[in-house]
């Protein structure tokens, strides 16, 4: 819950350190930017494989990986925003 509350809160006071969808949040885990990649859980079920290859990834970049339940508000929000996001180590 608060790591969800500090992402949301990086979004909305736009400062740089947090992204959401896929392809951004890919983009930059590849270049070891992001520090905590969040995935929805929703996602997570849906591209089991791909998933795989992204946890493979994170832990090569020294990233977090945390799977976020849908069941709460901010779950859900997660998922509606791509299923994926990303709070970085500093802004790009």
């Amino acid at each position: 819950s608060k790591l969800l509350d500090r992402y949301f809160t990086e979004l909305a006071k736009d400062t740089g350190l947090a992204v959401y969808g896929e392809a951004r949040t890919l983009s930059l885990l590849r270049k070891g930017v992001v520090d905590i990649i969040l995935i929805s859980e929703a996602y997570f079920r849906k591209h089991e494989a791909e998933v795989e290859g992204i946890l493979k990834e994170a832990e090569e970049k020294g990233t977090v990986v945390e799977v976020i339940s849908t069941e709460s508000q901010k779950g859900g929000q997660l998922a509606e925003l791509g299923g994926m996001g990303g709070i970085l180590r500093y802004k790009v």
